[in-house]
């Protein structure tokens, strides 16, 4: 179980993306996607969340605030 998985309810149950009929593998090709975005500097972060059912199965942030800073983005970074 990640660390996210860990939290709380909010907003929604956090669960083991199996459980809902969602393959981990395909989850898996999201952040080297996004992660192009960010090199390209098109966009200097994403927070992506993936629910199915009622249930949240994958939620991560990356990237950064700016391009400048290199501040890492977070799940709860207002921007």
């Amino acid at each position: 179980m990640s660390k996210v998985e860990k939290k709380a309810q909010w907003p929604l149950p956090i669960i083991e993306p199996e459980k809902v009929g969602v393959s981990p593998v395909s989850l898996a090709r999201i952040r080297p996607n996004l992660q192009r975005f960010i090199n390209r500097k098109y966009a200097p972060n994403f927070v992506t969340l993936v629910a199915r059912r009622g249930s949240i199965v994958y939620f991560q942030s990356q990237g950064y605030l700016d391009f400048q800073s290199k501040k890492p983005a977070k799940l709860d970074t207002l921007f």
